[in-house]
């Protein structure tokens, strides 16, 4: 299925609860969290973005940290600034 995951169908091919279940739990667990990570052109508007799925927030921030360098990246997830990160990798977090 591309997520990584083997779905297990019962006999009538349906997913297996036990699966979704368990998936559920890991998701709200907070083991994976979605991130979106968004690159900005030198006039601070939205040249890329991309999904990242990460721990926490802090590994949200060292993925996007690979950007910095040469432009200023913002990280978000869902309605939540992370941080925005300028050219050179200074922090300010939202």
């Amino acid at each position: 299925m591309g997520n990584g995951h083997r779905w297990q169908r019962d006999v009538t091919g349906k997913i297996k609860k036990n699966v979704v279940r368990a998936l559920a739990r890991k998701v709200v667990g907070g083991q994976m969290q979605d991130y979106k990570i968004y690159i900005l052109g030198k006039t601070g508007h939205i040249v890329l973005a991309y999904d990242f799925r990460g721990s926490d927030d802090k590994a949200a921030m060292e993925e996007s940290k690979k950007h910095s360098s040469k432009t200023a990246v913002e990280i978000w997830q869902r309605s939540r600034l992370i941080a925005r990160i300028d050219q050179g990798g200074k922090a300010a977090t939202g």
